[in-house]
């Protein structure tokens, strides 16, 4: 498995136009906390985003559906910054 690049907020600021050339998928964080991650898209095709965007929706409304969660609760299953897993 390979692992993700780390780099600083700041850094990332100052050379953006590098890492969006480069291509490289980046975590960003701030004073060592991870806060995003950077995934640069190589000339989208639009039918395709919006296939997975459909394809998600629906993935989506059958976990509600299923689970009983709302959106927010499934959401929520997903937000890292709550520590566990």
């Amino acid at each position: 498995m390979r692992t993700m690049k780390l780099i600083g907020v700041r850094e990332f600021r100052d050379r953006v136009s590098h890492y969006l050339a480069c291509g490289e998928v980046l975590g960003v964080q701030n004073h060592g906390r991870l806060v995003g991650v950077f995934i640069p898209l190589r000339a989208p095709d639009n039918d395709k985003v919006e296939q997975a965007a459909e394809r998600l929706a629906a993935v989506m409304r059958q976990a509600v559906k299923e689970t009983g969660m709302s959106e927010d609760e499934i959401a929520g299953l997903f937000d890292l910054s709550k520590g566990s897993v």
